[in-house]
Order: C-alpha cells, then structure tokens, then sequence
C-alpha cells in the first residue's frame, strides 16, 4: 500500500508541476491572435485566426465548438482546428454559410446597419476540463452611404436642351419582399437648361462587381425647374439571392466592390418624349470586417490575466 501511496503521490505531484507549468505559459506571455480571410466560393467563406503561444503547453487540448453568431443567426463554424502539444503555433479555421449571412444581412440593415457579432469558444483540456470563452464586437459599416452617386449632364438632340444632371443620391432601407430587399433611393436631379425640363418612367440597374443586383423603378413625372433642382424617390428591388456570390468577389477584392448604375429616363422637348440612357460613374465600397475583428481578438487578449 505504501508504494501505491507514493506512485499516486507522484502522480499528482507530476500532475501539479505541469499544470503550474501551463498556467505559467499562458500567463507569463498571452497568445498572439490575428485573424485573416481564407478560401472563398459563392457558399462559404473562411476566417483563419493565427495563434501563437510564448512556448508550447504540452497539453492535449480538444475543441468541442467554435461558432459565430451574428445579428442572432449563426452563420460559422470552426472547419479545422490545427494544434499540437509540442508545439506554440495554433490555427483555426471558421466557414462562413454565405447563405446564412443573408439572412444575418437583413437583420443588420433593420436594424440601421448595425449588428453584433459574437465568437463563442468551447474546448476541453486532458478531455475533461472545460475551457469556454466569448469574444463580441459590435459591427457598424454605413454600406448605404457609400453608394451615392451622380451622374454628368450631356448634350441631346444636338445640343437643343442637356438632360439632367443627377447630383447625388440617397439610399433608405425599407425592409424585405420575398426574395428581395426594398430600397428606396431618393434621386437628386439638376437641371442645366434655361426652360423646365420634365422628367419620367426613371429607372435603373444596379451593377456590382459586374453582376446584377437590383433594379429600381418609377412612373411618376417631376418637372425640373430651369437651373434648379429636384429630387425623385424610385423604389428599388434588391436581389437578395444575389448576394452571396457579390459577397463573396467583396472579400476576394479585399473588402472592395465597385457599383456601377445605369439610369434610363424620358425627358420632354418640345412636346416630344426622348428616352435617354445616363451612365453613372463607378462608385468603390469599402468595409473593414476584418480590421474589426482583430481589433475584438486584440481585446480579448488583452482581457486574458497577464494581456
């Protein structure tokens, strides 16, 4: 019974240098975390975060969940999880369901672009003790506001009259129908002539990474007056089930898309009715999901005893 005592005696002793050796790597120098876009196709999309430790942990460590919830959808889950024992460097692979985060997509612009994105974390070390955590960022990007845009006046029937001259436009989200978002985009028009210029049966496409994305139409007539201004609201149809593949050539671009409009409109002159095609300048959209990820992993480490 006495070397039984001491062979279990040993055990724990052995069990307690490793454990405050652990504690002690962990501690003494919190992991680096950084994370990155990895492969992307129209259905998932991948986060690699890059771990690293001040020294191995010689620990078996398993990981039961990674997910990611955003704007209360899930819309990740952890794909690989690469770590070895012996080693500091870690890796962790998230798919994102490019599909599902289009209905996290929603729920973001109801809700005036704005959501909440939270990483939560379950593993286990030796298989038997939990190790959990959360990680949340809030998600602000005005994606509206970045697709202002205008389009120059030019001269029509040789030089008579000059169409409009559209100075800005406005995007306000209107909630869904079916299988669309419902925009209405508040247009802007200049009109260059000395005379009134009517104007009506406006619409237009909406081009994103060359694919088509929605389209917007009106039969309302407006007159502008001579130098002056007018503004015409056009309910615009959004594609919702084009959105994973824009999505996806978003993230491949480097979190850039470039909009593209094309405006078409009758204009009167003279008591006839010209149909005029308006070709918008491209308009760059810009996000930093990403930046504003490793800026919620930086925190989270630093939240860590020790960061």
């Amino acid at each position: 019974m006495g070397l039984v005592r001491r062979i279990i005696g040993l055990f724990f002793l052995i069990l307690l240098i490793w454990g405050g050796y652990v504690a002690y790597a962990i501690l003494s120098s919190p992991p680096q975390l950084k994370a990155s876009w990895g492969k992307v196709n129209d259905t998932v999309t991948e986060i690699v975060i890059s771990g690293k430790l001040n020294r191995p942990l010689l620990v078996p460590f398993d990981v039961r969940e990674v997910a990611v919830n955003f704007t209360g959808v899930e819309v990740a889950k952890v794909l690989e999880f690469n770590y070895s024992p012996t080693k500091p460097n870690f890796t962790v692979v998230v798919g994102i369901n490019n599909y599902r985060l289009v209905d996290a997509f929603v729920n973001y612009m109801n809700n005036g672009q704005r959501g909440t994105a939270l990483i939560y974390f379950r593993g286990d070390l030796f298989k038997v003790i939990p190790i959990k955590f959360n990680i949340k960022q809030t998600i602000q990007e005005d994606i509206l506001d970045q697709m202002n845009f205008t389009v120059d006046s030019k001269p029509l029937l040789g030089g008579l009259v000059s169409t409009p001259a559209i100075v800005g436009t406005k995007f306000v989200w209107n909630g869904t129908e079916k299988d669309y978002g419902v925009i209405t985009a508040y247009m802007r028009f200049y009109n260059p002539n000395s005379i009134p210029l009517p104007i009506g049966n406006v619409s237009f496409d909406i081009y994103v990474n060359g694919i088509k994305l929605g389209r917007g139409y009106t039969e309302k007539t407006i007159i502008i007056p001579a130098k002056g201004y007018a503004t015409l609201p056009v309910e615009t149809l959004i594609d919702l089930k084009a959105v994973p593949r824009v999505w996806a050539l978003h993230v491949r671009n480097g979190e850039r898309s470039n909009v593209k409009v094309d405006v078409y409109l009758t204009v009167g002159v003279s008591g006839r009715t010209v149909n005029v095609r308006l070709l918008s300048q491209n308009v760059v959209v810009k996000t930093s999901i990403m930046e504003q990820i490793n800026q919620a992993l930086q925190q989270a480490v630093k939240e860590l005893p020790g960061g």
